[in-house]
């Protein structure tokens, strides 16, 4: 027996959002470990206020961190759609790749402490994928705060431009977890196949592509 059940989520995120999201439930899904999530993010059931795709602003490029940010969101991308699959080994190999994009991100004293609390963030959970012997469970409990560390540098020095922020209530526990990604269609790194479209959009990074 199947059950669809709406959740509906709120981020403390300046533009004050809400988006419900509905996913099917299957009585046998597993799912990986709980992850803790940034308090910049905080998922809680609410009612239905605006099913719209909000807009997030960047703020101004800073060469030195956006050049090597973007760099390594592309490299997030393939290691997403890897997980996707269920292609631990790909998955690896993108989250080295993308490490090594981020080693050459030079922050300005401006921006130093900004920075540094994100890569706080970021280090731990590409160490953890990269790590020999790291399982697609432990690459899928990575993917949490991965995703939220790169959304927030992304925002906060002017890269991502045009990334979607996707998210599954039901992922690591029913604790919910985001992913970004640059198609709008749902296709959940932490279930795969087993619940392929559970999820919904919450936002977009960057101005909104004509007709999207």
């Amino acid at each position: 027996m199947r059950t669809n059940t709406v959740f509906a989520l709120t981020l403390s995120l300046p533009l004050g959002l809400a988006l419900g999201l509905a996913c099917e439930s299957k009585p046998a899904a597993p799912a990986p470990a709980p992850a803790s999530q940034p308090a910049a993010f905080t998922p809680k059931p609410v009612k239905l206020k605006d099913s719209s795709l909000p807009v997030l602003s960047p703020a101004q490029p800073v060469a030195s961190l956006a050049g090597p940010l973007d760099a390594a969101l592309a490299d997030y991308l393939v290691l997403k759609d890897a997980l996707v699959r269920g292609d631990e080994t790909t998955a690896r190999a993108a989250a080295k790749a993308a490490k090594d994009k981020l080693m050459t991100a030079k922050a300005t004293p401006e921006v130093d402490a900004t920075w540094t609390a994100q890569a706080k963030v970021i280090g731990p959970a590409l160490d953890a994928m990269i790590a020999e012997g790291s399982t697609l469970a432990v690459q899928r409990e990575q993917l949490s705060p991965l995703s939220e560390g790169l959304f927030t540098a992304a925002r906060s020095f002017g890269a991502g431009k045009g990334l979607n922020i996707q998210y599954c209530p039901m992922a690591l526990n029913n604790t919910g977890a985001y992913w970004l990604s640059k198609e709008r269609e749902i296709a959940n790194p932490y279930y795969g196949a087993m619940m392929l479209r559970c999820g919904g959009e919450v936002a977009r990074l960057g101005p909104a592509e004509e007709g999207s």
